[in-house]
């Protein structure tokens, strides 16, 4: 968990910008995460002003201004 934790400063790097990390899922959960990603992205859609993310296994939405 705590190389997956650091993988996004991989991006970061002039040399492993194009290196992408992520956990093992079994076929199950990649089917139930691409589902998520598709809710994710039309919530983004929807509504642009809130700040939207996946959290376990549910889309959560809060106000730009709590994160800030």
């Amino acid at each position: 968990m705590h190389i997956l934790r650091k993988a996004k400063t991989l991006k970061e790097s002039e040399e492993n910008k194009d290196t992408y990390l992520a956990p093992y899922r079994s076929l199950e959960e990649k089917k139930v995460h691409s589902g998520l990603v598709g809710q994710l992205k039309t919530a983004m859609k929807a509504d642009p002003n809130r700040y939207h993310y996946i959290r376990g296994r549910h889309i959560v939405s809060v106000d730009r201004t709590a994160t800030e």
